[in-house]
């Protein structure tokens, strides 16, 4: 597994108390509703040019580090990052051109009490960056909104290095071995699904005695399973009843019946949210 932690290269905020102005990379990043005349956002983009379509991401972490609230009598409301989906200037951009963002892929949200490192589970955003699904336009951090006094402040890249956002992330390589000193195979691929199914790879069978296929949802929406099999990859025959594979769920599914082929099939359970799976085969004769 790789650790790779991508540091924020723009930090912006937009605040709808000067809609017309552009606040890039200050010392500080503010997120919330101070008052009922100023509501902050923040714009914050990595660059991801190093992750390639090789990599499976296992977790992407979201650090930013809060100083303090605006007011001292903060009410805490939860703060979520979302995708941004349209282009954006760090030089220009401001509450009235701010970008758009998916309201749909935001990732874990928490209520910021105190002082110090803050952790924002963004993995199903990553993934979607690295499949391109949607592409990396950064993340826009921002609060429900909906009590005056849940601003809170964040120290941005231009204060000190040790502090700025960054996002820290854990992968896999893609990665396809064969274990053949004890007549064993082992196979590994990663797969995101859509709202029909798609399938793994044919995995040869025909000298093995046992098999086994284990199947890893490494994101938050639940993907559905089954197991195919086949004598000569054109007859195909589904073994088993549809399998509900759910976020940070992993199951084992073994073929019932000897056969020279077999694979996974696979889908979204929920139409238009992806799930992300690691697939592993395992056999030995």
């Amino acid at each position: 597994m790789k650790e790779l932690v991508l540091p924020a290269k723009a930090v912006n905020y937009i605040t709808s108390a000067k809609p017309e102005s552009s606040f890039a990379n200050k010392p500080f990043f503010f997120v919330g509703k101070k008052d009922l005349h100023t509501t902050y956002r923040s714009l914050l983009y990595f660059d991801t040019s190093t992750l390639s379509d090789d990599f499976f991401i296992a977790n992407a972490v979201l650090c930013v580090y809060c100083l303090s609230s605006c007011n001292e009598n903060s009410i805490e409301s939860n703060i979520s990052p979302y995708p941004i989906m349209s282009s954006w200037n760090s030089s220009y951009v401001c509450w009235n051109n701010q970008p758009e963002i998916n309201t749909q892929i935001k990732s874990s949200c928490q209520k910021i009490y105190s002082a110090g490192w803050h952790d924002f589970d963004v993995t199903d955003i990553a993934n979607h960056w690295v499949y391109k699904t949607i592409i990396n336009k950064g993340i826009m951090l921002k609060s429900q909104e909906h009590m005056p006094g849940d601003a809170k402040k964040f120290i941005s890249s231009n204060l000190c290095y040790d502090y700025i956002p960054k996002i820290k992330i854990k992968c896999y390589n893609k990665d396809c071995h064969y274990l053949c000193g004890r007549k064993s195979v082992s196979l590994f691929d990663k797969y995101s699904t859509e709202d029909f199914f798609n399938f793994s790879k044919w995995i040869n069978t025909s000298s093995l005695t046992k098999s086994t296929f284990f199947v890893s949802n490494l994101g938050q929406n639940p993907a559905i399973v089954i197991v195919q099999v086949s004598p000569d990859k054109n007859s195909i025959v589904t073994e088993n009843q549809q399998i509900v594979v759910n976020g940070q769920e992993t199951k084992i599914i073994e073929p019932m019946h000897f056969s020279f082929f077999a694979r996974i099939a696979f889908k979204s359970l929920i139409p238009g949210k992806p799930a992300f799976l690691n697939i592993w085969f395992q056999g030995h004769v």
